[in-house]
């Protein structure tokens, strides 16, 4: 009976313990209710989105080469007989890109005609004549003064042929 009597005055403790007294979270809630209420601003009024009708889908995607684009490219490939010799020795100054290279000077002589002086961006100085082969594209000088080079490049042409580039190697003055 003791044992009964304790288990039940346990609970009657444990809720003795939840009212009566005003606590801070009572005094709380009331300070708030207190207080005057706030408005909510006005919604915004949207003006009504317009619709869009897509009326273009009978032409080309533009994600599509046009027709005339694509004719172009087949005759360009058919015509390019110009290709570069995958099967000649590279010569060194292949090595770099045109843009890595600078004409430096000239050389005059009176049995080879002009020879240029070619600097490479690691400062190496080379001699080189006509016919002979610079840069990463294949270029080949055709003709050469005391003022330029003049080469002519074989790049991709973008539809699997090749086609001829020309560029210009112009003297670098000094700086004095």
């Amino acid at each position: 009976m003791k044992k009964t009597a304790i288990l039940l005055a346990i609970p009657a403790l444990m809720l003795s313990g939840c009212g009566g007294v005003d606590s801070d979270l009572q005094a709380f809630v009331n300070e708030t209710l207190a207080k005057p209420g706030g408005r909510l601003p006005e919604m915004p009024v949207f003006a009504p989105h317009e619709t869009f009708v897509y009326s273009a889908t009978q032409f080309r995607s533009p994600f599509q080469s046009p027709l005339a684009i694509e004719a172009l490219k087949a005759q360009l490939a058919a015509q390019s007989d110009v290709e570069p010799d995958l099967t000649r020795e590279r010569d060194i100054l292949e090595g770099y890109d045109i843009g890595e290279l600078s004409m430096v000077g000239s050389l005059e002589n009176d049995k080879k005609g002009f020879g240029a002086l070619i600097a490479a961006s690691d400062g190496t100085v080379h001699r080189i004549t006509e016919g002979r082969y610079l840069g990463k594209d294949h270029g080949r000088v055709v003709a050469l003064n005391e003022y330029q080079v003049d080469i002519v490049e074989i790049v991709p042409n973008g539809t699997g042929g090749w086609l001829e580039r020309p560029r210009v190697l112009t003297l670098v003055e000094a700086a004095k």
